[in-house]
C-alpha cells in the first residue's frame, strides 16, 4: 500500500457496503495516482397489493416512474428491477355488470431505493347502486316509459322493465304518465314515487302498474248512398255530447252508459230511416263497444211530365197512393217522399177559351219502390178545330162597272156576295 495515501485506505475500509457497491477504487502499490470508477445503483422493488374487487374483475392501476417507466397492473403484483426514484401509483374506477368500484387511494407516491422493497396498497369498494324497475299493465305491443331523476341533476328516461345501474347513492324520484293506446287511456299507479339508492349489489325496487281508465265506442253507419251524411247524436256521463255524420271511434270515454240516437236523412227527395233509432251502450275501461246504425230508404219519387198545354195553363191532374196520400199536380214536377206502393194519376180535360185540351192517358198507375225514382207522363192535345160563324147586321153594296162608259156592269145576272 502507498504510504502517501493512508487516509484513502482508511476511508474505503470503513465505508458501508452500499457505497462499496457503487465505487471501485483502483491504485498501484508503487504508483503515485489512483483511479475512481462508478458502477450502476442496485434496483429496487414495489410490492403492490390490490384488494376489494370481485374475483373476475381486473383492477385498473397505472404505475409511472423514472426514465419514462409506465406499467398497467390488474391484480396484486411484485414489481422488481425498478430504478431507484419516485413512482406514482394511480387507480381508476372499475365497472362490473353496471356496478362501479372506486379505489382508495386514487393516487399515491412511492420512493424506491436501491436494493429495497417499497409497499403500496389499493383498496376497492362498491360506490354505486341500482334500481330494478318493473312496468306492468299495458298491452304487450306497447313499451311504457318512465322518468327517473336523482342526485347531481341526474335525469334519465327508461323504456320498459329493466335495471337502472351505476347510480350514485341518494334519493331518486320516479314519475310515470298516462298512455293512450288506440284511444284507450292507461293511467299509472303510482304516478310518482321515491326510491333510496345505496352502494349495494342489491338493487332498490320500484314498480309502476298501468290500468285502462277509459273506453271507446265504435259508431258504425251503413246503408246511405256514397257522400250522404248520417245524423247521429251520442250523449253520456259528465255532459258528454257529440254529433256524428259518419262512422267514427269515440275514444277516451269515461266508463258508463251512453245513448246513441239516429235521425232520418232526406237525400234527393228520398227519406232514409235509421235502425235502430235509439240504443244504449255500456262503456267499460279498456274496451271498445260497437254501436251499429243501418240506414234504409223508406220513400221514393215519381217524376211526372205534363206536356201539350199552352204556356201558363195549369193541368188538371190528381194523384193518390198508399195510406190515402195524394194531391194535385198543375205542371211537370218530381213528387218526392212518396211511400212505396201503387200510385194512380188521373187527368181531366182543360178548357182554354173555346178550345178543349184532352189528356192522354186520362189515368195511369205507377208502382214505386223505396229508394227509387219512377217516371210518368201525361200529354194534352187540342180536342178539335172551332167553326167561324159571323152574322152581319147591315151592309152597303156598291155596284162597280167594268168600263168607264158604264156600258158593261162588273156583276150582272146574279146576286152579290160578301
Amino acid at each position: 500500500m502507498d504510504e502517501r495515501h493512508p487516509g484513502v485506505c482508511r476511508s474505503l475500509a470503513g465505508a458501508p457496503g452500499a457505497l462499496l457497491a457503487g465505487l471501485l477504487l483502483v491504485w498501484g502499490c508503487g504508483g503515485d495516482e489512483t483511479l475512481l470508477v462508478t458502477s450502476p445503483p442496485s434496483p429496487g422493488t414495489i410490492n403492490l397489493t390490490i384488494v376489494g374487487l370481485p374475483v373476475e374483475a381486473p383492477a385498473q392501476v397505472a404505475i409511472s416512474g423514472p426514465g419514462g417507466f409506465a406499467s398497467s397492473v390488474g391484480a396484486s403484483q411484485l414489481l422488481s428491477g425498478l430504478a431507484p426514484g419516485a413512482y406514482m401509483v394511480s387507480a381508476s374506477q372499475v365497472l362490473v355488470s353496471g356496478d362501479a368500484w372506486s379505489a382508495a387511494p386514487a393516487s399515491q407516491a412511492i420512493t424506491v431505493t436501491p436494493g429495497t422493497t417499497a409497499s403500496a396498497s389499493v383498496s376497492y369498494s362498491l360506490s354505486t347502486g341500482s334500481i330494478n324497475l318493473m312496468m306492468t299493465g299495458v298491452p304487450a305491443t306497447i313499451t311504457p316509459s318512465i322518468t327517473v331523476t336523482g342526485p347531481g341533476g341526474f335525469t334519465q328516461v327508461v323504456a320498459g322493465t329493466g335495471r337502472l345501474a351505476t347510480l350514485a347513492p341518494g334519493d331518486y324520484t320516479i314519475a310515470a304518465t298516462s298512455l293512450d293506446v288506440n284511444g284507450i287511456v292507461y293511467t299509472p299507479t303510482p304516478a310518482v314515487q321515491g326510491v333510496t339508492v345505496t352502494a349495494s349489489l342489491t338493487p332498490a325496487q320500484a314498480t309502476v302498474s298501468w290500468a285502462a281508465s277509459t273506453g271507446s265506442i265504435l259508431v258504425g253507419t251503413t246503408g246511405l248512398p256514397l257522400g250522404v251524411q248520417a245524423a247521429i247524436a251520442v250523449t253520456g256521463p259528465g255532459g258528454f255530447s257529440q254529433e256524428l255524420t259518419e262512422t267514427k271511434v269515440l275514444n277516451g270515454l269515461t266508463a258508463g252508459i251512453y245513448r246513441v240516437v239516429a235521425s232520418p236523412v232526406i237525400h234527393m227527395g228520398t227519406t232514409w230511416a235509421p235502425n235502430p233509432l235509439t240504443q244504449d251502450v255500456s262503456v267499460t275501461n279498456g274496451a271498445t263497444i260497437v254501436a251499429a246504425v243501418t240506414y234504409a230508404a223508406t220513400t221514393g219519387s215519381i217524376a211526372l211530365t205534363i206536356s201539350g198545354l199552352p204556356d201558363g195553363v195549369s193541368a188538371s191532374v190528381t194523384y193518390a197512393g198508399p195510406g190515402g196520400a195524394g194531391g194535385s199536380v198543375p205542371s211537370s214536377q218530381t213528387l218526392a217522399g212518396l211511400a212505396p206502393g201503387s200510385w194512380t194519376f188521373s187527368a181531366a180535360s182543360v178548357t182554354v177559351g173555346a178550345d178543349s185540351y184532352t189528356p192522354t192517358p186520362a189515368s195511369l198507375s205507377v208502382t214505386l219502390a223505396a229508394g227509387s225514382t219512377s217516371s210518368a207522363g201525361i200529354t194534352y192535345a187540342l180536342a178539335g178545330a172551332s167553326t167561324l160563324n159571323l152574322r152581319v147586321a147591315a151592309a152597303y153594296l156598291t155596284q162597280a162597272i167594268q168600263r168607264l162608259d158604264h156600258g158593261v156592269e162588273l156583276v150582272a145576272g146574279r146576286d152579290a156576295y160578301l
